[in-house]
Parts: structure tokens; C-alpha cells; sequence
């Protein structure tokens, strides 16, 4: 297990809501992702992104995942622009009574208030294979100068309806001191008409 040094600070803490569904273009179906983050401090809405994410199927333990995220972001008292682009695959370890899936992914970021850079992310799953059930993930996120972040989490995903299924959760980010403060993270995510076979409580 990594962890980050830093000089002590305040962690942040703020909400994230998530929301998702199938759309049909044409022969497609990509997934449609919409987020908000707050900050519950005074804070009010720090972050709004959407976009597709497609996914193909190569075999039944491997899939390629490709997407787009347009975000509009706030820092300090300014909203930014940040496109998102973003590619990788997820591979089934072992998907019987406990699944266990790995996730790798290589992102894009393209802001006019800053130089273009990109982002590797490596996370790892388990979760027992029920309707109601809890899971556990740990995600190393790594740039061109190393290891950025560290992100533990867990929580509850639950299937309500045919069409709809609840994630509650949380995660702790343990973030390198130049990247920002700590996270804590309390997160819900609605799947709506979701058809991915690996549905995310955070994309």
C-alpha cells in the first residue's frame, strides 16, 4: 500500500452525484455519464462534467473502454473549461461468487488555463457477484513525475428496480502535496437503464 507524505493541511471534504444511461445512436449504445461535485464548506457546486463512454466487448473477462468528459471546473473564484479524453481497458480476474476486475486507463487533459497533461489510472475491485452487495477498489494515479494520488474506496451498490441501481460510497484520496489538499469524497450514483456488464460507481 502507498502513501503519500506531505506537510500536515486541511483535507478537503465534498459530495459527488453521479448519474448514467444507456442512449441508442444508431447501431451504438453508449453510456451517458453525468456528475456534480460540491463542497458542503460554503463551497456549493465545485465541478459539473458529462460525456459518452463506449465500451466493446472482446471477450467475456475483456473490455476496451474509450470515452470523452467535457468539464467545466471551479478554482478559487474562476470556472475553467477541461476537456477529457480517455482510453484503457478493464480485464475480469476472476468473476464467480467474488468479482475481482483490474482497470487501466490513460487520460488527456486540455484546459486553455494550462498545459496539456496527461494522467495514468490503475485500479483494482472486489465485490461480491448479488443484487445487494458492498465493494472495495484502490486506485494509483500516476503523470510524468510518478505516483499523483492514492484513492481507497468503498460502499453499497443496490439494485432497486429492472432499469435502476443505487451505488452509496465514499473514498479518501491521499493526494501528492503538489497535486491539492487530501480527499474525502461521499458519493451516489444512479444507474438508469444502465447496460454495461461493469457498471461503475465512479467512471
Amino acid at each position: 500500500m502507498f502513501v503519500l507524505t506531505a506537510a500536515p493541511s486541511r483535507a478537503d471534504v465534498q459530495t459527488q452525484h453521479i448519474s448514467d444511461t444507456s442512449v441508442r445512436i444508431g447501431p451504438l449504445e453508449p453510456l451517458w455519464h453525468f456528475r456534480v461535485r460540491t463542497t458542503p464548506e460554503g463551497g456549493g457546486v465545485a465541478q459539473v462534467r458529462t460525456g459518452p463512454i463506449l465500451t466493446a466487448e472482446l471477450h467475456e473477462r475483456v473490455a476496451l473502454i474509450g470515452g470523452y468528459y467535457f468539464t467545466r471546473s471551479k478554482e478559487e473564484q474562476t470556472w475553467t473549461t477541461i476537456h477529457r479524453p480517455f482510453g484503457g481497458l478493464e480485464v475480469a480476474l476472476w468473476n464467480r461468487a467474488l468479482e475481482v476486475d483490474f482497470r487501466s486507463l490513460v487520460e488527456r487533459f486540455i484546459a486553455a488555463s494550462a498545459p496539456d497533461s496527461a494522467r495514468f489510472r490503475n485500479r483494482i475491485r472486489v465485490s461480491p457477484a448479488s443484487e445487494t452487495a458492498p465493494y472495495v477498489s484502490v486506485e494509483a494515479f500516476l503523470d510524468a513525475d510518478g505516483l499523483t494520488s492514492m484513492r481507497y474506496s468503498f460502499g453499497v451498490r443496490h439494485t432497486m428496480a429492472k432499469d435502476l441501481i443505487v451505488d452509496f460510497g465514499y473514498f479518501y484520496e491521499n493526494r501528492r502535496p503538489a497535486t491539492g489538499a487530501d480527499r474525502h469524497m461521499i458519493a451516489t450514483t444512479f444507474h438508469w437503464r444502465n447496460r454495461n456488464k461493469r457498471i461503475d460507481a465512479d467512471p
